[in-house]
């Protein structure tokens, strides 16, 4: 989701709320149950994030309720949560609106944990928890995930911001025992659903071949991932504090002189300070990523990687070739002082890949945005034939092609048999169609069909790029099942094998609820995303379901993606159209990287003529990886799999 041209025409500084901030701020130290060890710098977290709202956003002392120690009761922050904040929604819905609905934050600081789940959703068997004063006491439980997102839903408007400084993992303590971590041991006790309703059904955004989930309202940035611990901090000053917030709250505050940040940009200028003070804590930020923060409104995503560090005049950036990233490519970075620089790509790994700044100009600071200047296919470019190019609109294309942004990913072909796909004009339009002859976009404007086929190439170049394996001569060791939801005779819904086609892709009829597994056969964890290519010419992330989410598959976990409501999957099919043959796969790496840089919307309607668009072209034989995998961190290869299957819907 993207904001109107309108929210970027003033861009708005710290100080500019264009909706009043309400804020429930909970701090635990001191905890009453004897098996929980307490910590030392919650209470100056939440003085630091108050403090911060108050003085640099101008957020009325009264918007703000904190809860401390014994006053972070279970009982007291379920009922500030519903008086502080869902009453003040509740409020705004009974005057019809009419003006932006208030924003609100949920902050935390303390320990997190795991509980037993009992829904049976979770892979491992357990929730991840916040840990409340009072909790381990009889018949007082930690707050769960699902119950915070229960309460999330019921806050209206798309502002809403989630702050956790606490450990998600729940695991054994690791490092020097002097240095608090912000963790206690999973609650074993089996629980009762403490909800008093499901999650309702999210809004359902549409591709060809499936129905997926729509986009979470909130963001969460947290401590660390779901396997570390969040640490506490001493200060300059001798104050201890969450390193998180430590190092949160000073990035906040320069919003005050500054422009405001989106939260993928303060997440990455945060998660780099935090490294450096706690190499095994990383910050995650989920969600809404591209909002302002505090703010409704959002930038236009076109970040597609940050620089994580500058080595011998080389610019390290987090995307590689899991991303389609080649060398020859080029990245924009996205300077404060608005000049231009671009970084060229010459070393490309899986997940990261460097390069040094072309020209006079200053190296970037880590966390800096970068987004895809050109992409370089090399020996690999898709061959064009261009027919009548004596024609105008035909002769400004070839020059796209040759020094525009076409050069890297296109080449000419003098003879129509060597073609890949084909350039002509038809009835006044360009026409892109592949060898064979199919339509495949057509546009009246020259400009627009340049970025037409842009796309084209762009989403074939991913759909056809390399086919790695973790180990040569193996097969892959992540599996991908498609299965499908069909009531019984007694009306309950039962997982049943997808049929398959003599040529081995699922077929389904459109409207069948559908749920894919993913299952880690490997020896090692691995960071999993489940895409889908469909015949709209998007490329869909459908697993991780939340923007920014890293999810480690641990060796022999299964993740399943589809079935229930919050996270449902259904086989769809145009009005217009018969069937549709959308591509599924997984991508699963060694080492983590967001795959938020894979997603590709669907191009705009004025491209082609009316129908539905031909499957894309499948071009020449998919890549191999060739490259030696480089080493990182510990010494551990950092290598990537994919497996694809592929999905055909019909009409019953």
């Amino acid at each position: 989701m993207h904001g109107s041209a309108d929210d970027d025409q003033h861009e708005p500084r710290g100080r500019t709320m264009n909706a009043p901030l309400f804020a429930l701020l909970v701090g635990v130290d001191r905890y009453s149950h004897p098996d929980v060890p307490g910590l030392a710098g919650c209470a100056n977290d939440v003085r630091a994030m108050r403090q911060v709202l108050v003085d640099t956003f101008d957020v009325p002392g009264d918007h703000v309720v904190e809860l401390v120690d014994e006053e972070a009761t279970r009982s007291a922050i379920v009922e500030a949560f519903a008086t502080h904040l869902r009453a003040r929604g509740e409020a705004w819905q009974r005057v019809g609106g009419g003006t932006e609905p208030p924003a609100f934050l949920f902050y935390f600081s303390g320990h997190g944990s795991r509980a037993r789940d009992v829904t049976g959703r979770e892979p491992d068997g357990y929730h991840e928890t916040i840990v409340p004063h009072d909790a381990r006491h009889p018949d007082v439980y930690d707050i769960r995930d699902l119950e915070l997102a229960a309460w999330l839903e019921d806050l209206p408007g798309e502002n809403t911001t989630v702050v956790l400084d606490c450990c998600h993992s729940g695991s054994g303590t690791r490092g020097r025992r002097s240095q608090r971590v912000r963790a206690v041991p999973p609650d074993p006790r089996p629980q009762t659903d403490l909800l008093d309703r499901q999650r309702s059904p999210t809004t359902r955004s549409r591709t060809r071949g499936v129905t997926t989930g729509g986009p979470v309202r909130h963001v969460l940035l947290a401590a660390c991932t779901a396997e570390q611990e969040a640490f506490e901090h001493v200060g300059d000053d001798g104050t201890v504090r969450g390193a998180f917030t430590y190092f949160l709250v000073p990035q906040l505050a320069a919003m005050g002189a500054g422009p405001r940040l989106t939260y993928r940009q303060l997440h990455e200028r945060v998660r780099f300070a935090v490294n450096d003070a706690r190499r095994n804590q990383t910050p995650q930020c989920e969600g809404d990523v591209d909002r302002l923060v505090f703010d409704h409104r959002r930038r236009p995503w076109s970040v597609q990687a940050a620089v994580i560090g500058i080595r011998r005049e080389r610019v390290w950036l987090d995307a590689g070739r899991v991303h389609g990233l080649t060398p020859g490519s080029t990245m924009a970075l996205e300077r404060a002082d608005g000049r231009s620089a671009i970084v060229a790509l010459e070393h490309v790994e899986p997940v990261r890949s460097a390069g040094p700044v072309l020209g006079r100009v200053a190296l970037p600071e880590r966390g800096t945005g970068a987004h895809l200047d050109r992409l370089d296919l090399g020996a690999h470019r898709w061959r064009l034939h261009v027919t009548a190019a004596d024609q105008p609109a035909t002769a400004s294309f070839v020059a796209a092609m040759r020094s525009g942004p076409l050069a890297g990913v296109v080449t000419h072909a003098d003879a129509l048999d060597d073609a890949d796909m084909v350039v002509t004009v038809e009835d006044g339009r360009l026409l892109l169609a592949d060898a064979s002859g199919r339509r495949l976009v057509a546009a009246d404007d020259p400009l627009a069909f340049v970025a037409a086929v842009a796309h084209v190439a762009r989403f074939a170049w991913l759909l056809r790029s390399e086919r790695p394996t973790l180990q040569r001569g193996m097969p892959p060791p992540v599996h991908l099942r498609v299965k499908a939801l069909v009531a019984d005779t007694f009306g309950e819904r039962q997982l049943t094998e997808v049929s398959r086609r003599p040529d081995g892709a699922h077929e389904v009829v459109a409207g069948t609820p559908l749920v894919v597994e993913l299952a880690n056969d490997a020896r090692v964890p691995l960071y999993a995303a489940l895409i889908a290519f469909t015949s709209d010419w998007a490329v869909t992330v459908l697993h991780p379901s939340v923007r920014g989410a890293q999810d480690r598959m641990a060796p022999g976990a299964t993740v399943t993606v589809g079935g229930a409501p919050e996270r449902s999957l259904t086989a769809f099919l145009p009005d217009h159209a018969d069937e549709a043959i959308d591509h599924l796969r997984v991508v699963a790496t060694t080492h983590a990287t967001s795959f938020d840089a894979l997603a590709l919307a669907p191009p705009p309607a004025e491209w082609s003529a009316a129908g539905p668009l031909p499957p894309p072209p499948t071009g020449r034989e998919a890549l191999a990886e060739t490259a030696t995998p480089p080493r990182r961190g510990n010494g551990v290869p950092s290598l990537w799999v994919t497996t694809d299957a592929v999905l055909v819907t019909r009409r019953d």
